[in-house]
């Protein structure tokens, strides 16, 4: 169970809150400069240097030109790594909201701010303003793929805000953005000069790179092979390793024949939809060269060719380890949906399956050595071969069932793995419509088996956090009634269903409705669960926060006490939980005047903080901070 939102109470500072049940922790959000010492530049660029690569003519020349001027801006456009001594360099992927959001928080806790988790507005704020502020030194920040119109949906009503607003401009800093659409490049950097065109390789360039990549070959035998691969850089690196792995039983010429038997077939059954924006031929050439390559692996080791076909329905950035090692279990799922335990010959395998992709240049493995990505093109490639065979649907189906098991719940605890898979989901949301979901979950279970109920309930908070309010209400109410008719109304998932749509309505603004959900669900959790269990504190406090926004300040104080009462029996006096809620007590008192009292309970949440946390975490900070702020306003009223 979780909850956001601001408390507010009388002159004093906002302080989001947000309550996690047993094992959660409130986290407090502030400006200002943190005392710690401020860290020294660094790159967050996700891929290793490239050893192979081609310097394209005055690109890398153009690119300083325009970046090294004040707040300068420039876009690549084309198909798609320097370092600056002493200067911060931050790489954001652009591919949706969800991975800029990601990129906005890595960035946060990579220059030390204390920043609020699923805050993506106030975490915002607080990273342009610290990208402006000239004594944090300079920066350079890479937009990747930029393909799209991109919006982030921010603040209580979910207002729509474009990429370009959000990149900062600063004397002391630059943006580099990398996109396939003119248009949407020219609309981020603002002036038609300061886009610079990527075209393709020109032939001397593109020898370079295949003989860099091969070693060794004959210039005139690997100049015919480029003008059959038109020169595209990812077509070559795709030909050279293939031509690598099956070495010497191929060559350069062997490949070219298959190259110029296969660009007929794929310019009947593979060219991409007409677009205005690039040569509608070069796609084609990239085609020929992964299927010449797929169609090795599927006949040697077909194991590894479904892992990239499953593979090929994620985001194509930062595909995480463990959902892909959910392929075998979603190919070997038993009739309950209860995976096998994987044996050590299927570890190997999994591994063997990976450094085949890899050697063949279709997958690539990220600087974080958990997380893989694979090119858009190849990524287009894979889909769009599925599709001719009738595959795509049962794929994406094994995608949905893996992601149903494996996407957590909303506690604290789960956040970082709901971070991670959340731009997974939202690519799922994009491919097939929420009733396709909940059917693929039928399949497996029936349309009332809780497992399916379970996902129509985290796909209800997938579509609450999207901003969708009104089709995730309407998908809360139909999993409340459901559960009530298969469970009954005081069954712990029925409450847990109330409670999570009672949230919804508090942050909605719909708090007279939220407050009477609130209510029914504390009294039947204390009736079934007892007084000190776990989600009944849980229900305690997301109804204290409700009564708070509704100005009923005492009620929220008695009831909160309690909360503090309970939680320090149940989980004792030093638990970050039960300090979590004496912080949120002490604001209560605070908003009332009720200084002494508030000093009091600060200090104790500092301490204990200090003493399980550690001095240097970012909720004692941001614990010690407020309380400095409350110190300051009592002076201030005196």
């Amino acid at each position: 169970m979780n909850f956001h939102g601001p408390v507010q109470g009388g002159a004093g500072p906002n302080v989001t809150g947000v309550y996690t049940g047993t094992g959660g922790i409130v986290h407090f959000n502030f400006d200002g400069n943190s005392a710690r010492a401020k860290p020294k530049p660094s790159s967050n660029v996700p891929f290793r240097r490239d050893d192979d690569f081609v310097e394209r003519g005055d690109i890398l020349t153009r690119i300083d030109e325009r970046c090294s001027r004040p707040a300068g801006r420039a876009a690549l456009v084309g198909f798609g790594g320097f370092g600056l001594p002493e200067t911060w360099i931050f790489w954001l992927h652009a591919s949706n909201a969800a991975r800029l959001e990601e990129a906005y928080s890595d960035i946060a806790a990579r220059v030390g701010l204390l920043t609020q988790p699923g805050n993506t507005a106030e975490n915002l704020q607080l990273v342009r303003r610290w990208l402006s502020d000239a004594a944090n030194g300079q920066w350079l920040m890479i937009v990747d793929n930029a393909d799209d119109e991109v919006t982030m949906e921010l603040g209580t009503h979910w207002r729509n805000i474009s990429l370009a607003p959000l990149l900062p401009q600063s004397d002391h800093g630059a943006v580099l953005i990398t996109s396939r659409d003119t248009d949407v490049a020219r609309g981020l950097v603002g002036r038609e000069q300061d886009i610079i065109a990527v075209a393709a390789m020109d032939e001397d360039q593109a020898v370079q790179l295949l003989l860099n990549k091969l070693g060794d070959a004959a210039e005139n035998d690997a100049r015919q092979l480029l003008q059959a691969l038109e020169c595209i850089p990812l077509a070559v690196v795709q030909a050279a390793s293939y031509i690598n792995r099956l070495r010497p039983r191929i060559a350069i010429l062997d490949y070219l024949y298959e190259i110029r038997t296969l660009k007929k077939e794929v310019h009947l059954h593979y060219k991409a939809p007409p677009d205005i924006r690039r040569d509608d031929q070069a796609p084609n050439s990239v085609f020929a060269t992964w299927k010449i390559s797929f169609d090795h692996i599927r006949a040697k080791r077909p194991c590894a060719a479904d892992l990239l076909s499953f593979m090929s329905f994620f985001n194509r950035q930062g595909i995480p380890e463990f959902m892909i090692r959910c392929h075998a279990e979603v190919r070997r799922g038993t009739h309950d949906g209860v995976p096998d335990t994987r044996s050590d010959e299927e570890e190997h395998d999994f591994e063997e399956d990976i450094a085949v992709l890899r050697a063949f240049s279709l997958v690539s493995l990220s600087q974080h050595e958990k997380e893989f990505g694979m090119h858009g093109l190849v990524q287009q490639a894979t889909q769009q071969w599925l599709n001719l065979i009738k595959a795509d649907e049962m794929w994406r189906r094994h995608f949905i069932h893996a992601m149903s098991q494996e996407f957590p719940t909303g506690e604290y605890p789960n956040w970082s793995r709901c971070r991670t898979l959340y731009p997974h989901v939202l690519t799922s949301i994009g491919q097939v419509e929420s009733s396709q979901v909940i059917t693929a979950r039928e399949e497996v279970f029936w349309k009332e088996h809780p497992g399916t109920l379970a996902s129509v309930g985290s796909l209800a908070q997938v579509l609450s956090l999207r901003g969708k309010d009104e089709e995730a209400e309407a998908m809360f109410r139909q999993n409340l009634v459901a559960s009530e008719r298969v469970s009954g109304k005081e069954h712990p998932e029925t409450l847990g269903s109330m409670n999570n749509l009672a949230l919804l309505m508090g942050r909605q603004g719909k708090y007279e409705e939220a407050m009477m959900i609130h209510r029914e669900t504390l009294v039947a959790r204390e009736k079934v669960l007892s007084k000190e269990h776990p989600d009944t504190l849980a229900s305690m406090n997301n109804l204290t926060l409700v009564l708070i926004w509704r100005g009923k300040g005492e009620e929220a104080e008695t009831m909160h006490r309690e909360t503090v009462a309970a939680k320090e029996k149940l989980l004792g006096k030093e638990h970050p939980d039960t300090l979590s809620s004496i912080v949120l007590l002490a604001k209560l008192l605070s908003d009332q005047h009720h200084y002494d009292e508030a000093s009091f309970l600060y200090e104790r949440a500092i301490t204990g903080f200090t003493t399980t946390l550690g001095y240097d975490d970012r909720t004692t900070q941001a614990c010690r901070r407020i309380y400095s702020k409350m110190l300051l306003r009592k002076e201030q009223q005196n």
